[in-house]
């Protein structure tokens, strides 16, 4: 396994940004803001050579152009978000490609509709690590913004067939009041607990990256087979099947 390591920055008030360094380069998923990247690059001496783009909105851009103004370095995302994305230099077309190729680092590119229409995922196969953006987190997944209920469910299935010792790294710290509420659909869930617990302890610590074995055992949006009685009892209305109980799980998260 390719070994890569990564650096979570934080930025506002909860984004994260991340560099990926391996021995001959330095990517940026989601140039968030532009001080604390270039805070970073300074401090270690470090240049970037790409930047890597999961959706259009402006807590995941804003150090675009700064960064590339300063260290003229591409900029990767959707084809189809290319008037929404500030500086996007390489389009990433997902109806043709499902890697690209940067400084020999080979990255898998996931459609991951939902949050935002055109929201990419990047996976970095060889070292097991996925980067969501706002499409997924701990305990949780991307509020509906752009798409439809239909899309997000099938980004959210697409993570749940990745391997399961994957590493998830995602754009916002959620997972305090994500782990609040799954446990109000299951609380009888010992690792669910166990996890709001470690998050207690740990409140002022990153809780990024999660894995997806643990968030099959606690993620709502990835239990919702288990989960219909629980949404009966918050509804007063079973719903019919996993589909319509996702959907209503969305729908409860929504007003938590």
């Amino acid at each position: 396994m390719t070994k890569l390591n990564v650096t979570l920055i934080p930025c506002y008030k909860d984004n994260y940004s991340y560099i990926i360094q391996s021995n001959r380069t330095c990517l940026i998923i989601d140039a968030c803001e532009t001080k604390p990247l270039l805070d970073f690059f300074e401090a270690q001496q470090l240049t970037p050579t790409a930047i890597l783009t999961t959706h259009h909105h402006w807590d995941h851009v804003g150090g675009n152009i700064d960064l590339q103004q300063k260290f003229k370095i591409p900029i990767y995302g959707n084809k189809y978000d290319k008037d929404r994305i500030p500086g996007l230099t390489h389009e990433i077309d997902i109806q043709r490609e499902e890697k690209i190729l940067i400084d020999s680092i080979p990255i898998h590119i996931l459609f991951a509709p939902g949050h935002t229409t055109q929201h990419l995922l990047y996976h970095f196969k060889v070292a097991n690590l996925l980067f969501t953006g706002d499409a997924f987190f701990s305990c949780g997944c991307g509020r509906l913004f752009e798409g439809t209920y239909h899309q997000l469910y099938e980004s959210v299935q697409k993570i749940a067939q990745l391997p399961t010792n994957t590493q998830i790294y995602f754009g916002h710290e959620y997972s305090l009041k994500n782990a609040e509420f799954a446990l109000s659909l299951e609380p009888g869930n010992l690792d669910l607990k166990n996890r709001r617990d470690e998050l207690l302890s740990k409140s002022n610590t990153p809780s990024s990256p999660t894995t997806l074995d643990l968030e099959l055992k606690i993620n709502p949006f990835l239990r919702a087979k288990y989960l219909a009685k629980s949404v009966e009892n918050a509804n007063r209305q079973q719903p019919q099947g996993e589909f319509e109980t996702f959907v209503a799980i969305r729908k409860l998260r929504d007003t938590f």
